[in-house]
């Protein structure tokens, strides 16, 4: 075990008061000595373990990464293609930062065959794009070839729909009645079509 004293009294450091902890078996624990993987951060009683990915950036623009986690097998014996990152995660600046701005999206990317290339982004306002980097509704789906389409599948004796609701209050659904088998168009559920 490393261990750093959590108390600035110059007293002796033990286990019961470390802060990190590496463990025989090289997993690092942040205010935990047992920790359950290669790196634990846990908070104190009541608060969550932050991890945090930061830039030093001094001037953030349009584009900047804030932070990135990478995902792959950079020891795979196959070479090529096999130890490029294979999905990653990253956060970026949506704007140019000021005082007032910090406007930031969060990217999804994966891939089969090369490097991890975008798939899916969260902007600053919440809308969701996936096949697209400029979602213009809350979910923006693009492809650049071929047809775009949506998959809802619901187990023999269930329905599967889309409802539309105002003010918190279904008006319209639409979707796969499964005990007659045909296409509705229904109120709340498509169990009481319109017509």
């Amino acid at each position: 075990h490393i261990l750093q004293n959590a108390v600035a009294d110059g007293s002796e450091t033990t286990l019961s008061n470390s802060v990190v902890a590496i463990t025989s078996t090289g997993n690092v624990g942040i205010n935990t000595t047992v920790p359950q993987s290669l790196l634990d951060v846990q908070g104190d009683a009541g608060a969550a373990g932050i991890l945090t990915l930061a830039t030093k950036e001094l001037t953030v623009v349009d584009g900047d990464k804030l932070g990135q986690i990478n995902f792959n097998a950079p020891l795979e014996s196959d070479g090529g293609d096999a130890i490029l990152v294979g999905a990653s995660i990253w956060a970026e600046a949506d704007a140019i930062f000021s005082a007032s701005i910090n406007s930031t999206e969060l990217v999804f990317a994966t891939n089969s065959s090369a490097a991890a290339t975008e798939r899916m982004r969260i902007d600053s306002s919440g809308r969701v794009g996936i096949g697209t980097s400029t979602p213009v509704e809350l979910l923006s789906l693009n492809s650049s070839s071929g047809d775009v389409r949506m998959q809802m599948n619901a187990p023999t004796g269930s329905d599967a729909e889309i409802k539309f609701y105002n003010n918190a209050v279904s008006q319209y659904t639409i979707g796969h009645d499964d005990g007659t088998d045909n296409f509705v168009i229904g109120t709340t559920n498509v169990d009481n079509p319109l017509v």
